[in-house]
């Protein structure tokens, strides 16, 4: 007597992927409690870093409006408040077009 025939062993196929499954779950819990902007805030701390030490800008007072993260760029004369959200602060820190930076000073090349 025959209780159960699956053919091609379909049910044992997909139990084998129930380890990969937790395996994964178990990879990415620590990950969720990481900062989302992550990225983007350690190239803003290295472009800082990288426009302080060269100068020959002005300085800047940078403001994250979404993260409320700041930075410092020192430079000639006092510090110009610069505020935006991130994604913005990084391209006109970088020298890529900045549309929500009109009023922002202009930058010299950072690399």
């Amino acid at each position: 007597m025959c209780i159960l025939h699956v053919e091609h062993r379909i049910i044992l196929r997909l139990l084998r992927y129930f380890g990969e499954i937790e395996v994964q779950r178990f990879r990415t819990l620590p990950v969720e409690h990481h900062e989302t902007n992550r990225i983007a805030t350690d190239l803003l701390d290295d472009v800082t870093a990288r426009r302080s030490s060269k100068g020959g800008g002005p300085a800047l007072a940078i403001a994250a409006t979404d993260t409320g993260h700041t930075w410092e760029v020192a430079g000639a004369g006092a510090p110009i408040p610069v505020s935006a959200p991130l994604a913005d602060l990084t391209a006109y820190l970088t020298g890529r077009p900045a549309p929500e930076l009109t009023t922002a000073p202009a930058l010299p090349a950072w690399l």
